[in-house]
């Protein structure tokens, strides 16, 4: 809740970006709640092999991440605002 809080503050006081419905401030948290997860688990728990890319799967997130940016513009807002 602290993080959430932070975040929150940063995001409508620092930043004085607009967010109506407030799912740019929970999106944000839990992008940064999970790098840093990932970035102390990472040094706890080494891989044992290199994870390998398919082009199928990459064309698929390209896919999605498109329809997103065309399909969803209040991503494209925060930007702007």
């Amino acid at each position: 809740m602290v993080g959430y809080a932070l975040n929150e503050i940063v995001v409508l006081h620092c930043v004085n970006a607009f967010d109506a419905g407030g799912s740019m401030t929970i999106h944000a948290f839990g992008a940064y709640f999970g790098l840093t997860v990932s970035l102390i688990l990472s040094h706890k728990i080494a891989p044992v092999s290199k994870p390998e890319s398919n082009y199928i799967s990459n064309i698929v997130a390209m896919i999605g991440t498109l329809f997103l940016w065309l399909f969803w513009p209040s991503f494209n807002f925060a930007a702007f605002a």
